[in-house]
């Protein structure tokens, strides 16, 4: 099924064409769908340990409005996801959980299941509807996940991008990093991490770069308008750079020995995209590891340590 959004919006299909431009790169893998195909790429691209994330369904956050709905969904996802996929390799493959965020108790509901399968993550975007992620909505989700010890991963998505019904589909790909900015914005700004002291977010799927860019605009802000965010306790450079929080960056992305620099080497982690229209996989690692540009302590934290850490792997 080919999504369209108004007269500009282009085919938002673009496998043919990475399929004739870019034969050296995996889409359409056997393995995203069978375990047991998993394991031969994850061997081929260097990865001991996959934390797996949906695609297409990612969506259902954003545009299912029946609560009872957008729960069934998540279920039938989960079960399938823990149950019939990852317990085939349990050592190796580790589910992070969709949570119905259309209403916070089943939500709850479905964070607590998804511990109790093995999940290591509730999936989150950046916010839902005109509700951002400082809203007292999410609150008893953030305090379910703060109980059990789940980080809540926030994974960009187009499909809400604010500004998507003015750009075709290349040009509101690229620039999907506007919702995690409003999303990183809101928890920082609207004082989520004093709440939560012990919450985790991960920012994903959106590169790094733009990360620094954010904590120097907000700090600026909170200095300019201190009357305005005298409820937080801590200095924006401090919160994002904190323990609460982490960042993902792509594989050959120019700006990664900057953002480590200023955000701190601890907060980044990385994903290999796997067959995804614009993923590197299988280059991914071996991307990462021929760089001369980071140490290859930063290169360990990036592929390891960090997301170990992060996901209690």
């Amino acid at each position: 099924m080919r999504a369209r959004c108004g007269p500009s919006f282009q085919d938002s299909d673009p496998l043919p064409s990475k399929r004739t431009k870019q034969p050296d790169r995996w889409f359409g893998r056997e393995g995203e769908y069978d375990p047991h195909k998993r394991m031969p790429d994850m061997d081929s691209m260097g990865i001991d340990i996959s934390v797996l994330f949906p695609t297409r369904l990612m969506g259902v956050p954003a545009v299912v409005e029946d609560p009872g709905l957008a729960s069934a969904i998540s279920r039938a996802y989960n079960d399938w996801l823990a149950e019939e996929y990852c317990s085939a390799y349990p050592d190796r493959l580790k589910g992070t959980a969709m949570i119905p965020v259309q209403d916070p108790k089943l939500a709850v509901q479905e964070m607590r299941r998804a511990a109790d399968l093995g999940m290591v993550a509730g999936i989150f975007i950046p916010h839902v509807g005109e509700k951002l992620l400082d809203n007292d909505y999410f609150f008893p989700i953030y305090d379910a996940a703060q109980e059990i010890g789940l980080p809540i991963a926030i994974h960009t998505n187009s499909v809400i991008n604010p500004s998507r019904h003015m750009m075709n589909y290349a040009l509101g790909n690229a620039l999907n990093t506007f919702s995690s900015m409003m999303g990183l914005g809101s928890v920082v700004f609207g004082g989520v991490l004093d709440k939560f002291p012990r919450l985790k977010f991960a920012f994903l799927e959106s590169g790094g770069g733009w990360v620094p860019y954010v904590m120097e605009r907000m700090t600026v802000r909170q200095k300019a308008l201190p009357h305005l965010l005298s409820h937080l306790e801590r200095s924006v450079e401090e919160y994002m750079r904190s323990d609460q929080l982490y960042y993902s960056v792509e594989p050959d992305e120019l700006t990664v020995p900057a953002v480590a620099q200023i955000v701190g080497e601890e907060r980044l982690v990385m994903g290999s995209d796997y067959a995804h229209f614009d993923g590197s996989a299988p280059e991914s690692i071996r991307l990462v590891m021929k760089r001369t540009d980071i140490s290859d302590d930063l290169k360990r934290k990036i592929l390891s340590d960090n997301p170990a850490r992060l996901y209690k792997i």
